[in-house]
């Protein structure tokens, strides 16, 4: 692994992801355990059993030697330990802007899938959507301070009812701030580089030591609509990728 993302989604991590695609690395993102088993088993296993993680290998065992956005940045800590070597980039952006988009991913992302995909995926027996809303809700209602809460019902049940979700904006303030705080506290200054995307190519390209592409810096998911898109194409691609050949999805019961 030669470059970490650790911020948070909402930062321009799609962005930085199709940056760092352009400048030849191979890097993961969240939409990655949509689109790759291998890469959303150990994350089920891990968030939702509480198995151990092999670190070293969970990415660089399927050709990645960069990442970005939630799972990872969730846990930059354990990555940052396990790649002594990697570089580290602190995606950032103004926090008045980063809580409205904080909440649409929460409340966009889980109604899609709450309403329309959990229901397809059940009512034929196709599991790795299943699995990546038990992985990705487990994850973020095990951050307290994360910004929303659920009223009442369990966190599966609530997280897709947008009336049974209440949001604390100074909350979502402090978790974003004090997030962004750990990050620079916990990594080496030498490792660190704290980026916006609006800086473009020149800061990013120099503290990763690689030329400047002659191409724009990549601007994706500008606004609310990111979210609902990101999940939207990503669907139809894994929904391709598994009944491109017709029949029935064959993961059943592969991350049991």
């Amino acid at each position: 692994m030669e470059v970490i993302g650790a911020g948070l989604p909402r930062t321009g991590t799609q962005s930085l992801k199709k940056a760092f695609d352009i400048l030849g690395y191979k890097c993961g993102h969240m939409e990655s355990l949509m689109e790759e088993k291998m890469i959303l088993e150990p994350w089920y296993r891990f968030i939702v059993k509480g198995q151990p993680m092999d670190w070293e290998q969970l990415y660089p065992k399927q050709g990645y030697n960069a990442v970005v956005d939630y799972p990872a940045a969730a846990h930059y800590k354990e990555l940052v330990t396990a790649f002594p070597n990697a570089k580290v980039i602190l995606s950032v952006r103004d926090v008045k802007g980063w809580i409205p988009s904080w909440e649409a991913l929460i409340t966009t992302f889980s109604r899609l899938f709450y309403w329309f995909m959990l229901p397809f995926a059940r009512c034929i027996g196709w599991r790795h959507p299943i699995m990546f809303w038990e992985t990705t809700t487990t994850l973020v209602h095990k951050m307290p301070h994360s910004g929303f809460y659920h009223i009442q019902g369990n966190p599966a049940t609530a997280f897709g009812w947008g009336e049974w979700v209440k949001f604390d904006d100074e909350a979502s303030r402090r978790f974003f701030e004090e997030h962004n705080a750990a990050v620079k506290e916990f990594v080496p200054k030498n490792r660190l580089l704290v980026f916006d995307v609006r800086e473009g190519w020149e800061p990013l390209c120099a503290f990763l030591g690689k030329p400047i592409p002659d191409v724009p810096f990549p601007c994706t998911n500008s606004g609310t609509a990111g979210p609902l898109e990101m999940a939207r194409r990503n669907f139809m691609q894994n929904f391709k990728k598994t009944f491109g050949k017709g029949g029935r999805p064959t993961d059943s019961n592969d991350y049991d």
